[in-house]
C-alpha cells in the first residue's frame, strides 16, 4: 500500500508471530482495503474499544463481555482482531520484534501507537526489537514482504 490520506484500520492475525495483516485506508473520498499480506495462520481474538467522554481506552480480550461504566455502556465495538481508528486518530509509531519461526525470519510482534493510544502487542515477540516513532507527522502507508508470515514492514511518512 502506498501513502494514503488516512489509515482507517488494521486487521491482524497473530499467535506466536504476526501471521498476516490488512490495512483499511482512504485516498481522496474512496475507502479501500489492501489484500491480506501473509498466511492463513494466527488466531482471531476479540478486540474491544471503549470511548470515554474524557479520553480513549483500548484493550484486547480473548472473549466478549459487555462493559459497563457508571451502569451504562458508553461505546463498544467488538470484532475479530480488527482495529478501527476514529476519524481524528492517526498512527504516529510502530514497534515490535523481528524473530524467527520454523526457521523463517519474520515479524514476531507488532504494536501500533496513535495520537490517542496504543494497540497491541500482537504476537508473542522475541528476537530483535525495532521502533519507528514519528515526532512530526504521521504514518500514511506501509510496504513490506510476506509469505506464510509477515516477514518485513516499513512505513511511508507524511506531515500532519
Amino acid at each position: 500500500m502506498g501513502p494514503a490520506d488516512h489509515i482507517k484500520g488494521i486487521k491482524i492475525n497473530a499467535a506466536g508471530v504476526v501471521d498476516s495483516i490488512t490495512f483499511m485506508y482512504v485516498i481522496g473520498e474512496t475507502a479501500d482495503e489492501t489484500p491480506r499480506y501473509g498466511g492463513p495462520g494466527g488466531k482471531h481474538n476479540q478486540a474491544c474499544l471503549l470511548r470515554h467522554k474524557n479520553g480513549f481506552l483500548s484493550f484486547t480480550r480473548s472473549f466478549f463481555t459487555p462493559l459497563k461504566i457508571n451502569t451504562s455502556i458508553i461505546h463498544m465495538n467488538s470484532v475479530p482482531l480488527q482495529i478501527k481508528f476514529f476519524d481524528e486518530e492517526y498512527l504516529n509509531a510502530i514497534s515490535g520484534y523481528i524473530g524467527e519461526y520454523d526457521g523463517t525470519p519474520c515479524i514476531s510482534q507488532l504494536t501500533f501507537t496513535t495520537n490517542m493510544g496504543t494497540y497491541g502487542p500482537y504476537g508473542d515477540g522475541g528476537g530483535t526489537p525495532f521502533n519507528l516513532p514519528v515526532d512530526e507527522g504521521k504514518i500514511a502507508g506501509f510496504y513490506g514482504r510476506a509469505g506464510t508470515y509477515l516477514i518485513a514492514i516499513g512505513a511511508y511518512l507524511k506531515p500532519n
